[in-house]
């Protein structure tokens, strides 16, 4: 089986410009009137042998992991140097990378291993089947029932939430081709007969792509209270949850005058999940002495 997943893996074929639209190569001589390359939802961006990604599809993934890293880091996007309003090839998050490429690269890794499934379900003879199928049409018709209840022109939205290339039928590709995936791979694992001794063992060894912390955060504005530096330094010293969310209760209520009711303590709570070594927090929060 593994022969048959390495095969796939080495059948698939990454096409050039998968990601953005060039507006020309800026080669001196050329005709500066002539016509850019148009690029379509439908352009093939990544294939196997049997199975194939488009640039829509692309996007619909793109913004799903998007959405993911907004939902889990909101109150702590300033620190990141983030700016949701501009655009992504356009703000670094490291020296090597746009934020784009951030999103982006994960973003292939993840499709690339969906065809590797997908070859793997076909030749194992897996196939979607009514209640998959059920379950997909479930899925997209929240979006159709969204845009219904809230008066929304359904095309609007759905470009809204993840670019202009991704309809319904370009959900429904992508949707197919992951449940399968996800239907071979819960094949592959009922196939298995572990220990309980045999997962704590490959756990331990393989603690970075496991790994996930929870985190309280809080940030002090310098415009609403000049001590806020200081302030700062006092909340970093506590070591527990409690004592962390009872500082800023207080701090709010008493520096910023603000009622019991107006405090809400709801957005300190964060989840982190991505080791990275070349990531400061990543790095003093799963190494240092956090």
């Amino acid at each position: 089986m593994l022969k048959k997943l390495l095969a796939a893996f080495l059948a698939m074929i990454l096409l050039l410009g998968l990601v953005s639209c060039s507006k020309g190569n800026g080669k001196e001589g050329e005709d500066e009137n002539k016509e850019e390359k148009q690029y379509t939802a439908a352009d093939i961006v990544m294939e196997s042998e049997n199975f194939q990604f488009t640039r829509g599809e692309f996007s619909y993934q793109f913004y799903l992991n998007y959405q993911d890293f907004l939902q889990y880091n909101q109150s702590y996007m300033q620190h990141f140097g983030f700016d949701t309003s501009a655009s992504l090839k356009e703000q670094s998050y490291s020296e090597e990378q746009s934020w784009f490429d951030y999103f982006a690269e994960p973003s292939l890794e993840y499709m690339r291993q969906i065809l590797v499934l997908c070859e793997g379900a076909k030749a194992a003879g897996i196939e979607l089947d009514e209640q998959d199928q059920k379950e997909i049409d479930i899925s997209l018709e929240s979006y159709e029932q969204y845009a219904a209840d809230y008066q929304y022109d359904l095309v609007e939205l759905l470009s809204g939430l993840f670019g202009k290339d991704v309809t319904l039928d370009v959900m429904r590709s992508y949707m197919e081709k992951d449940r399968l995936a996800y239907k071979y791979r819960d094949a592959m694992i009922a196939e298995y007969d572990l220990s309980e001794d045999e997962l704590i063992g490959y756990l331990e060894a393989n603690t970075d792509a496991f790994y996930f912390i929870d985190y309280l955060s809080y940030t002090f504005d310098e415009d609403t209270d000049p001590n806020a530096a200081a302030r700062a330094g006092e909340v970093a010293a506590v070591t527990d949850s409690a004592s962390f969310e009872t500082y800023v209760r207080t701090y709010e209520m008493e520096t910023l005058e603000k009622g019991e009711d107006e405090v809400d303590l709801s957005t300190l709570s964060n989840t982190y999940v991505r080791k990275e070594a070349d990531n400061a927090f990543s790095e003093w929060a799963f190494h240092g002495a956090a």
